[in-house]
Parts: structure tokens; sequence; C-alpha cells
């Protein structure tokens, strides 16, 4: 499913919801948006921020949850890529590994 600009902005939103500093989060290409059998959203990625020593740690990818309204789309929240283990994170959500899409 395309990842439209709404879509991008509830992505970034529901990731920055998690964040000590949620005004650091940089974010960077690719997003990659789908539709589970149920008809949830998800759309995944790759943030960076501030950590709490105020020194950024580095892209992890994320998975975020996006519900869906008559007016739009909404964060619902988000999940992260496990710091040293990004692999674990992969291994949980397979269709967020870039070499999938």
């Amino acid at each position: 499913m395309p990842v439209t600009a709404a879509l991008q902005a509830a992505a970034e939103e529901a990731v920055r919801k998690d964040l000590k500093d949620p005004e650091s989060a940089r974010f960077r290409p690719p997003f990659m948006a789908f539709r589970d059998e149920s008809g949830d959203i998800a759309v995944c990625g790759y943030a960076n921020a501030k950590n709490s020593y105020g020194g950024y740690v580095g892209f992890e990818p994320f998975r975020a949850f996006i519900g869906e309204r008559k007016n739009g789309y909404f964060a619902a929240g988000a999940v992260f890529g496990g710091g040293r283990y990004p692999q674990t994170f992969y291994e949980l959500h397979p269709m967020c590994d870039a070499r999938n899409w």
C-alpha cells in the first residue's frame, strides 16, 4: 500500500510518542506500509533520536501501528528495532525487513 503524506505523519507521531526527546526524532526512507489480515495498518521505517545523555543513538527500524478514521489516520503506537540486536526485531516483524520489499 502506498505511503501517503498523512500516513507517514501518523507513523512519525506514533514513534515520537515513545521518545524521551520527541522533537529530536529524525526519519529516513524507505517507508513501507501494509494492511494485515485484520485490516490494521502498519508503517515500517527508520528513526534516530537523542537518548537521555543528549546524543543521537543511530537509526533503528520501527513499526508504527496506525488507526484509521473517516477523516484520516491516527497514531496508535510503535515498536523499535532492538539496539544491538535488530535481527530479533526482524524475526518478530519480518514485514519490516527492507530485504523483503
